[in-house]
């Protein structure tokens, strides 16, 4: 009887982690229609995913598997419930504008805090440190997505400024008399945007790759 050969290896065990977060950011795709509300949804998703990479790091080994994950499902659900609610009694516009999409966090944070408890231990600042990265890159890639699914399928920049940021100044209008592309602004043309993003930073991170000098 012949056994397959196994394709595992740190570089595929590391290409796989990152593709689970980009799939664990797909439910946030929905808000980047526009630059501005990218942005806050990026926000609010940094701090959530630094918070539960946090919690991630103070679950006691000693709990078990089961016990760990109860845990972390706890601390998940903690985190964006409080960030909920702040923002429905501080930031009512915000909350609006985001509408379910902000308690949607749960699963982004609940993978990311799942795959962050399978780790070796580490130190809250070191946990710390990977949620502000992931938070990090999650940030970019929705800003960068709203930015463009918003210039093409507008062409406006920041259109929802004044009534979000109240900064009407950054309201720009870059193609005046443009008829607008319906499918940028649709769901498939976040997906579109998102994919063409992270293919482009793929591209240059290959052709660029991190410096390996102390």
């Amino acid at each position: 009887m012949t056994t397959l050969p196994t394709t595992s290896s740190p570089k595929n065990d590391a290409l796989a982690l990152r593709s689970m977060r980009w799939l664990a950011l797909l439910p946030l795709l929905a808000t980047s229609q526009d630059a501005v509300l990218a942005l806050g949804m990026g926000i609010v998703a940094m701090i959530a995913l630094s918070l539960t990479s946090v919690a991630s790091t103070l679950l006691p080994p000693t709990a078990g598997q089961h016990g760990r994950l109860m845990a972390l499902v706890m601390s998940v659900a903690t985190v964006v419930t409080l960030i909920d609610l702040s923002l429905r009694a501080w930031w009512p516009d915000w909350h609006a504008a985001l509408g379910l999409f902000a308690p949607l966090l749960a699963s982004s944070c609940l993978l990311q805090g799942t795959l962050a408890s399978f780790a070796p231990p580490r130190s809250p600042w070191l946990g710390l440190r990977a949620g502000l990265t992931t938070g990090a890159s999650c940030l970019a890639l929705l800003l960068s997505t709203g930015i463009l699914r918003e210039l093409i399928g507008t062409g406006q920049l920041f259109a929802r400024a004044g009534t979000l940021l109240h900064l009407s100044g950054l309201e720009m209008t870059l193609l005046p008399g443009y008829a607008g592309f319906l499918v940028a602004i649709l769901p498939a043309g976040a997906l579109l945007t998102a994919a063409a993003v992270i293919a482009l930073w793929q591209t240059w991170s290959r052709r660029h790759p991190p410096s390996e000098s102390a």
